[in-house]
């Protein structure tokens, strides 16, 4: 797809919990791939993504960056050194902005804005997933395990929301 944009979420994870990687393809505003690893060091982690962000061209990378200490550093040093050309951007996900981004999504995915792989864990993750209103906060979780897929898909849905806006300011 040499003239698609294509943009891209992350969701860190290690030993119990994963790393999690969706690209999106800006143009047809469909989730072209998804992919989760574990068990992993962080630099090999850190090469994996690299990988996926070349092989997918990917333009920009919102990336989840809680506690992860330097990791973005890490990344962005690696991926000088791989050649890999993607604009990193690192997203401090607090509850406010979790449950921002799930809105988001829903509504992109109920406007059928957006169309994602028919992944078999992507679809038990999202369907587990759970933003509710306590009357004066809002609160989102997981109750039923992890949520990493999600996680991914809404910054790469964010990440989708972002250029498709830049591209309207172009004309």
């Amino acid at each position: 797809f040499p003239s698609h944009d294509m943009v891209a979420g992350i969701d860190w994870g290690l030993k119990g919990d994963y790393t999690c990687v969706s690209v999106i393809d800006t143009v047809t505003n469909k989730e072209v791939w998804l992919d989760r690893v574990n068990n992993l060091d962080w630099n090999s982690i850190i090469l994996y993504v690299i990988e996926i962000l070349k092989a997918w061209n990917v333009s920009v990378a919102y990336v989840e960056s809680n506690s992860i200490g330097n990791l973005i550093e890490l990344l962005w040093e690696r991926m000088q050194q791989e050649g890999c050309k993607s604009d990193i951007q690192s997203f401090y996900m607090i509850n406010q902005r979790k449950q921002d981004l799930a809105i988001r999504l829903h509504s992109a995915m109920d406007n059928g804005e957006i169309v994602f792989l028919p992944d078999v864990i992507g679809l038990k993750e999202m369907r587990s997933f759970i933003v509710v209103n306590l009357a004066t906060t809002w609160t989102v979780n997981n109750p039923k395990g992890h949520d990493d897929t999600v996680i991914a898909r809404m910054l790469a849905n964010f990440a989708r929301e972002q250029s498709n806006t830049e591209m309207m300011w172009v004309f």
